[in-house]
């Protein structure tokens, strides 16, 4: 009993810090994706513009498809055949609500502030989009799939709430209206800063509820329906 309490246990923990990981690559890897398109040499305004923001689009899109991989590598469970599908899909459409959002970006370096913005809130964005698709595949092989479409919800919904205010209150959203260098931006990597603090912690926090609630589900919920 008490060496299957700590396999449990050990799964989970596994699972929460693989989970919070991916998470936090998806983000960057995302923004490196968007950043890609942005420095595609065009002449064009116009083009430049709307390579920028295929890049939002398909590095969020990327971003949902290496999270899902995760998730169904954790779950592992070979019947989730649409999985991939659904979950990059839901990435891509967390990527173009961004985007009509600051669609009206009017010069280039103000497209790089979005850029960077992006990678805070388009992955909290499509989650739950993903979580609704997700739970209708898993639906049919678990017992309590809505235990999934719950922690998706909330997990995204709390990813939204802590992101939402740090990309808002940071220099890069304030880029989108004020004049700022381009490669200033660049710091956000390195120090991400708003008003002289930093706020690694709190996003970083907000992943880990968010995969202990997954890490939850993953380990714990019956499987067979």
């Amino acid at each position: 009993m008490l060496l299957k309490s700590t396999k449990l246990i050990l799964s989970w923990l596994s699972v929460l810090i693989g989970h919070t990981i991916i998470l936090l690559i998806s983000m960057v890897a995302s923004t490196l994706i968007a950043l890609l398109f942005f420095f595609i040499p065009l002449k064009s305004f116009s083009f430049h513009w709307f390579a920028s923001f295929v890049g939002i689009v398909l590095g969020a899109a990327f971003g949902g498809a290496l999270l899902a991989s995760f998730q169904k590598f954790a779950f592992k469970d070979s019947r989730f055949k649409n999985w991939l599908a659904v979950s990059t899909l839901s990435g891509a459409i967390g990527g173009l609500l961004f985007v009509l959002y600051i669609h009206n970006v009017p010069v280039s370096h103000k497209i790089l502030g979005a850029i960077f913005v992006n990678g805070l809130l388009t992955l909290p964005i499509s989650i739950p989009f993903a979580g609704v698709a997700q739970w209708w595949i898993l639906r049919k092989s678990y017992k309590k799939a809505k235990w999934w479409l719950l922690a998706n919800l909330f997990g995204g919904s709390f990813l939204l709430f802590i992101s939402l205010p740090l990309g808002l209150a940071s220099h890069h959203y304030r880029a989108l209206k004020d004049t700022v260098e381009p490669f200033d931006l660049l710091h956000f990597w390195i120090h991400y800063e708003i008003s002289g603090s930093n706020h690694y912690l709190p996003l970083i926090v907000s992943h880990l509820i968010f995969s202990a609630l997954i890490a939850t589900v993953v380990v714990f919920v019956p499987k067979k329906a």
